[in-house]
């Protein structure tokens, strides 16, 4: 179902001639019609980098090996994008990256078919609109990265987008102060309030609540100071 979104330009109204994408792992914390007013300055495509990844010498490697990203340049996370469906449609985009994604050997899938593609036609935008797990927990490799460090922090002090990417999900533990709190607050607005939690995951195997906590608390005193 990921893969959906790939296909949105043909899936759509072609009336629709432009649209948001958001994992459903995240949480909109300020108004949305900001990111929709930002100026595409004509790409196709515009997201947010992924310091998980640039912040990573292995994973830069990755990408440069699989999808020939150069080391020295920017890779985008595709849990937030918004996407140009008249470009889309006029360049056929849907089928040149779900061709990308069925016949390229991507340890990221889509995001990586995604990235290969629009390698040189991404519009970068600004870190706030999709705060990833290694900019909340300030992970050592950003934390001590110079050029990641104080534009981390600064997205950190400014959430707009909080996405759960990664292993860590918000509804797989009980609520907890500074880690799921706005999640469990936002789920009592919503159909599923009255859904039995947490609902651990298939496998919470290494997961641990309180090691989870301690990065927050650590990332939360550098933020500060």
């Amino acid at each position: 179902a990921a893969y959906f979104r790939l296909d949105m330009a043909n899936i759509l109204p072609a009336d629709v001639q432009k649209v948001i994408y958001l994992d459903v792992d995240l949480l909109v914390l300020q108004d949305i019609a900001v990111l929709w007013n930002i100026d595409m300055q004509g790409k196709a495509i515009a997201a947010v980098p992924d310091y998980g990844i640039m912040a990573s010498k292995r994973l830069m490697q990755q990408k440069h090996e699989v999808i020939g990203l150069s080391l020295d340049k920017k890779y985008f996370n595709s849990g937030v994008v918004i996407m140009d469906l008249q470009q889309w449609r006029a360049n056929d985009y849907s089928s040149k990256v779900i061709e990308l994604a069925a016949t390229g050997n991507f340890p990221h899938h889509d995001q990586d078919a995604l990235n290969k593609l629009f390698m040189h036609n991404w519009k970068e935008l600004p870190l706030s609109w999709n705060v990833i797990p290694p900019i909340f927990d300030l992970l050592p490799k950003v934390l001590f990265n110079n050029r990641f460090r104080a534009s981390a922090i600064k997205a950190r002090n400014n959430i707009a987008v909080l996405h759960y990417a990664g292993r860590y999900k918000p509804w797989e533990f009980v609520l907890k102060p500074g880690f799921n709190d706005k999640y469990y607050k936002y789920l009592k607005n919503t159909a599923f309030a009255d859904a039995d939690m947490p609902q651990p995951g298939k496998n919470m195997q290494g997961k641990s609540l309180g090691r989870q906590m301690l990065r927050i608390h650590i990332a939360d005193f550098i933020s500060r100071f």
